[in-house]
Order: structure tokens, then sequence, then C-alpha cells
């Protein structure tokens, strides 16, 4: 009986040095392996760097350049292309080249294509590019055939920009100007029809380009500028003239009513052997004309009103004085006949009522003095400032003699003013100084200038006397207005209303600074010509 399979001996085992012999010759195939994935991923890192670099060209290329696959269509553009076609690459991947080539060239590259596609090459063409929204691309396409296993699968173009012809460019530059101005604008041919216009003359008035293009300027809006004197006009610029400036016309137009029109006209001269043109350039005035009219009317009327203030205050004042010498001559008449009947409380009613009519009379007299320097013609000369105010203190003087007052006034200021008025504020200023200093001892008055870091001349006019609030400095200059009781100070409150109207009068302005019971400083310029020695 045979023996069974069981009992057959079993396979003689590896020995260890096999073993190793098997792992050693696996770990080297791994290394094998590695290495030639390393090389793949360094091949493919090379190849993606070629690409990228090659992408960079494409764009980068001052040619544009375009992949076109059989039936005409773009799969692939670079930069320089979209930027010809003003748009981005990606949309135009997909559409035909048809499609962005000028209406005008559009038989000829059909030709040129058919061309392509019987293999005539190599082969060029010049046509027109256009976007739909800029100007007209010239250029020049060159092609070749790009196969794959011995049949033609794509094409690629090249496409040079052509040089510019620059009387296109010119033209639409003028278009841009013409649009960009507000003013309305026409450009008129030989025979008067109107050849462009801008938008402004359309929205001005009211009429679209339809309505415009083609027609003679006279018979726009039905005729609204069939004017006789515009025919006159335009007449004129063809024989006579070649530039009329300021044209005013005025004209009622049926959509837009009346209107003033200041027009500019000039004639173009044309290259030889074409006939010129004309540039109608118009302004509407007609509201600063209006503004105008009215302001003629306003200065009249403020002329009629000013002459009938004046004849007002002539009038009142010398109404006025009658009555008041009357009752202040009645009144010292009874003072003087019958005072020795009248009791005290008599004589002093009386008294009071000459001081009243006393500071009446000042009072018409502050009112005509107004009246005469707002009516004023001013006759400006160099004058010596310093000189004049020392006359005016040597006058204040002479009244009170007994008073004792310092007077420091600033040698050799002069100004081209008018003297007259000029002493009128001084008399004032000096004078407020002399009456509010009154109650010291010893006064201190000051009249000089300094100038500022701007370099603008400033006077003064500064005392040590009563002063006043700062807080009522805005009433110092309104008529009438007074800052200290009448008991206390006397005066019309006129005085410095006066000093501010002439200061204006010399352009200049006035202020003050003051600190109650420690005087005051008032401060004026003079813009008028002025000259300090």
């Amino acid at each position: 009986m045979a023996k069974s399979d069981r009992s057959r001996a079993p396979e003689t085992p590896d020995t260890w040095e096999d073993a190793q012999a098997r792992l050693r010759a696996c770990s080297a195939q791994e290394t094998e392996l590695e290495r030639q994935n390393q090389d793949l991923r360094d091949t493919n890192h090379t190849l993606q760097a070629a690409n990228d670099r090659h992408l960079d060209l494409y764009h980068l290329s001052p040619v544009g350049h375009a992949t076109l696959n059989t039936a005409g269509e773009m799969v692939e553009a670079n930069l320089t292309l979209a930027e010809l076609l003003q748009t981005e690459c990606e949309p135009l991947i997909g559409k035909p080249l048809t499609h962005f080539v000028a209406p005008e060239d559009r038989d000829a590259w059909h030709l040129y294509w058919q061309g392509l596609r019987r293999g005539r090459m190599p082969f060029s063409i010049v046509l027109g590019l256009d976007a739909g929204e800029g100007p007209l691309c010239r250029v020049r396409i060159d092609a070749r055939a790009l196969k794959r296993e011995g049949h033609v699968t794509e094409y690629l173009l090249a496409f040079s920009q052509m040089p510019q012809d620059p009387m296109p460019m010119v033209y639409q530059y003028a278009v841009n100007i013409m649009e960009t101005i507000r003013q309305p604008l026409l450009v008129l041919g030989w025979d008067l029809t109107v050849e462009a216009m801008n938008r402004a003359f359309c929205e001005t008035f009211q009429l679209s380009s339809e309505e415009i293009i083609g027609q003679r300027i006279y018979d726009l809006g039905g005729g609204q500028w069939d004017i006789p004197a515009l025919r006159a006009l335009m007449e004129g610029i063809f024989t006579d003239e070649e530039v009329l400036e300021g044209y005013e016309l005025r004209h009622c137009f049926p959509r837009i009513g009346h209107r003033t029109l200041m027009l500019n006209v000039r004639r173009l001269r044309q290259a030889q052997g074409q006939r010129d043109r004309i540039l109608l350039a118009m302004e509407d005035v007609t509201d600063r004309v209006m503004k105008e009219h009215a302001l003629e009317d306003l200065n009249a009327r403020l002329i009629e009103v000013n002459e009938e203030l004046r004849m007002f205050a002539y009038s009142v004042s010398h109404d006025l004085r009658a009555p008041l010498r009357s009752i202040d001559g009645f009144s010292q008449a009874l003072l003087e006949d019958f005072g020795d009947t009248l009791d005290p409380a008599a004589q002093s009613y009386l008294e009071r009522v000459r001081a009243a009519v006393g500071r009446m009379a000042l009072l018409i007299d502050g009112l005509l003095q107004l009246s005469r320097i707002i009516h004023a013609e001013p006759r400006f000369r160099l004058t010596d400032l310093s000189a004049m105010a020392r006359g005016i203190a040597v006058s204040l003087e002479e009244r009170e003699p007994t008073r004792r007052v310092i007077w420091d006034i600033q040698n050799g200021l002069s100004a081209t003013v008018d003297r007259t008025l000029m002493r009128t504020v001084l008399e004032n200023l000096l004078g407020n100084a002399y009456k509010f200093s009154v109650h010291r001892d010893v006064a201190h008055i000051a009249f000089g200038a300094t100038t500022t870091e701007e370099g603008e001349r400033v006077y003064f006019v500064g005392d040590d006397g009563a002063g006043f609030s700062m807080a009522y400095a805005d009433k110092l200059f309104g008529t009438f207005q007074r800052l200290h009781r009448q008991d206390e100070f006397e005066g019309s409150g006129i005085g410095l209303a006066t000093a501010q109207r002439i200061v204006r009068l010399h352009g200049g302005r006035i202020w003050a600074e003051a600190i109650e019971d420690k005087g005051a400083t008032f401060y004026f310029t003079l813009a008028i010509n002025e000259r300090n020695e």
C-alpha cells in the first residue's frame, strides 16, 4: 500500500542567509522605485515650470495670440489680444473670431478663413477688430495650422497692431472735447447744415440728434432758429470775419421761452480743396442778465432812497432847530425875567428843559454829520496823522486848562486818507479818551501804530479811563448806543458810529478792547493806499 501525502517529507526551509538576501533585494528595488518616483516628480516640476514660463511669455507677448478650432472658435487667447478687444481672456473662449471683426472687414475675413482651411499658407491679412465699446483697432493677422496625426486640428493666429491713422484719433479727441463742454456747440457746413453738435445743445434746446443732424440751422426746432440777426451773423462770418466773439442774441424759443445767448463764432479753415466750416459756441446768460438788471434796479432804488434819506435828515434837522431854539429861548427868558418869582422846583424844571434841548441839538448835529459822511465823496491825500493828533490834543486841553493829561503821540505816522473825514475819526476817538479819563488825577492818552505779523498797519488810540465791559462791545458802533449814563459822561452816541463809517470808506475796520475802570483802546486799519513814513 502506497504511503499517503502526509508521509511526504516537507520542503527544506530557507536558510537565514537566503532570507537576508531576499530582503536586501527588496530593499534595493524599493530604493530604485523611490529614485524613479523622485525623478518623475522632478520632471513634472520642470515641465510645470516650463509650462508656466510658456504661459507668461504667451500672455506677456507684445503680439496678440489666439488658437482657433476648425469651427473658427477661440479655444485660447492671450492677454495682449484681450487688451486689444478691451475685455479679459475668459469671455473670449468659445466665441468665433468673426464676432470681433469690424463689419466692413467681415467679407475679407471669411475669404481669409476659407483660404486657411484649404491649406493656403503662409497667409496674412490686415483688418479691423471692433469690440463695440471703443475705437477700431487695425491689426495684421498671421496664421499657421497645427496638425495632429496628419490632420489639422487647430489654427494659431498672431495679431500685430498696425500704426493708427492720426486723423481718426484727432477726430475722436475733438468729439470728446465737445461732449465735455457744458455750453451748447454746433459745427456747421458751408451751407449752414449741422454736421455735429454736443449733448449740451440737445439738452438746452430740447432737441434730439435726429432733429438736428443734416438740418440747416434756420430749420432747427420748426424754424425757431430762423432769426434775422443770426442770418446776418452767419453770412458775415463767411465774407468779412474770421472770428466773432461776445455777440448777444435775445430771442424767444418756442420750447424753452425767452433766452439771452452769448454767441462766439469761428470760421474753421479746411485743407485745400475742402470747404470751410463754422464752429458756433453759445452760452445761456439769461439768469445773469436778469440778475444784472435786478441789481441795476436795486442800485437805482438805493440811490433814490439815499437821496430821500438825505433830504429827510436835512429837512428834519432844519425843521427841528426852529422849535428847539424857541423852547430854549423862552425857557431862558422865563428864568431871566421871572426867576425871582419862581420856586426852586420850577427853576429846576426849566433848567432840565434847556439841558434836554441842548442834548437834542447835539443829536441833530450828529445826525447831520453822519448823513454827510454817508453821501461824501472822499478825496484821498497823503496826510500827517501825527500832526493832526497833536492839533486835536491842543484843542482838547484848551477847553479844560486845569486838567492834567500826559499825551503819547507817535511821530512820523502818515497815510493816504481824506483829511476832513480822518480828522473826524481822530476827534471822536481822542475826544472819547479825553472824556472818559476825566476822573483820573493824571490821565494818559496814546496814539500810535503797530504792524502785525501779516504786515498790516494797525492804528490805536488808548487811555486809562473808565473803560467798559467787553460783554457790550457789540453795541459800541451802533447809532445812539451808549455804555455809560448821561449824568456820568455826556455825549450823543453817534461819534463811534460816525468813526466806523469813515474807516469803512477807507477800506478798513475798527474794533476795541477794554477793562472796566482801567481804560480802553480802539484799533483801526486803513486799507486804501496806506503809507507810513
